[in-house]
């Protein structure tokens, strides 16, 4: 019996340490990730029109896919879903109508503060088309047209003597990140200043420039008013 335990150890010692190093392998691997933990991808379709969306990694091996069937909210100018990929990195965009057809194709860098946010719209443009007798004409024809855009809570007002003023917060400016958490709702603002212990780093969008400020929450707050904003990187931004 007491040879018979002898040579059973070794067998066992050998599955300990492969069950070691196979645990090290996942870990370290960054080709393995665990589903919906890596960051969030916001789709909106406004052309009212089937289409599908697929993400291809370019830093990572595989593939995301966006369906047309896939409806997160109902909204009333076509649907909206957000979804997770499986970690951060550089994505090919490739997006088609409903006949499978390319109809767009870009690459983004997506990562947990800098999510991507894109609205898909359907628009009339003129092409000069020759008829059978051949002249020129011009013709409507309806395309698909991909708008990046970026969504936050834009200032209304800042209280005198609180955080938000000592950090140089300014009414017009759109929270857009707190630490790392982005703000694109109402309820992520909070969440994200609830979290947020000492000095936290705060990002707007004052105008066309991203500035970083440094802000300190009492009790989860800073001292402003807030109200949903969604813009597209060319917009200017005002204070209205």
């Amino acid at each position: 019996m007491q040879l018979s335990n002898m040579s059973s150890r070794p067998n066992a010692l050998c599955c300990v340490v492969a069950g070691v190093m196979l645990l090290a392998f996942l870990c370290e691997s960054p080709a393995i990730a665990q589903p919906n933990q890596g960051p969030p991808v916001r789709l909106t379709n406004k052309a009212k029109s089937g289409i599908s969306v697929i993400f291809e990694c370019l830093t990572h091996q595989g593939q995301v896919n966006f369906g047309a069937n896939e409806r997160a909210i109902v909204i009333a100018d076509g649907w909206e879903t957000e979804r997770k990929l499986p970690h951060e990195g550089t994505f090919r965009v490739w997006i088609k109508n409903a006949n499978g057809g390319e109809v767009f194709k870009d690459d983004y860098k997506i990562t947990y503060k800098k999510p991507l946010d894109l609205a898909i719209e359907a628009r009339d443009v003129m092409e000069m088309k020759t008829d059978e007798n051949g002249r020129k004409k011009p013709v409507k024809r309806r395309v698909l047209v991909v708008i990046p855009q970026t969504r936050g809570q834009q200032v209304t007002e800042v209280a005198k003597g609180g955080p938000a003023q000592t950090a140089n917060l300014r009414e017009g400016d759109v929270i857009i990140s707190v630490g790392t958490i982005r703000t694109a709702t109402f309820e992520e603002l909070q969440r994200a200043l609830a979290a947020g212990r000492g000095e936290v780093e705060i990002v707007v969008m004052r105008k066309k420039e991203e500035v970083k400020l440094l802000v300190s929450p009492v009790d989860g707050k800073i001292g402003v008013t807030v109200k949903p904003r969604v813009f597209q990187s060319d917009d200017i931004m005002d204070e209205d």
